[in-house]
């Protein structure tokens, strides 16, 4: 009696035949990545530096900041930074001592700048 043993190679698992696993040290660091990535983009939109002086009446037509006061600014240097080419210094002036609440200011105090409400 012969017998005839037939051997076939075994097939690899497919991928869909394993369970997917995460490795969950790996799942922290990258969602950690995500959500230092999303603080940073808000924090720097939120914190104002100091005003670039502005060019033409038509970019700050519609536009409201909020300044936040740096150490060493007056009112004056704000005024200047905010009054357009043609505009009015004193308007300027005038306009951010009613927003700052007074002539005086301190270092973090924030001043809302709607440039469409100034009369230039």
């Amino acid at each position: 009696m012969s017998m005839t043993l037939q051997t076939t190679a075994p097939t690899p698992p497919t991928t869909s035949d394993r369970p997917l696993r995460v490795n969950p040290l790996l799942a922290v660091l990258v969602g950690s990545m995500i959500v230092l990535a999303l603080l940073s983009m808000t924090r720097g939109a939120a914190a104002n530096g100091p005003l670039e002086p502005v060019a033409a009446q038509s970019a700050i037509e519609d536009s409201i900041e909020i300044y936040i006061v740096q150490p060493g600014d007056t009112l004056w240097d704000i005024a200047s930074d905010i009054t357009p080419e043609g505009g009015s210094h004193a308007t300027a002036l005038d306009y951010l001592r009613e927003q700052a609440g007074g002539a005086a200011i301190d270092v973090g105090q924030r001043i809302v700048i709607d440039h469409a409400a100034i009369d230039w």
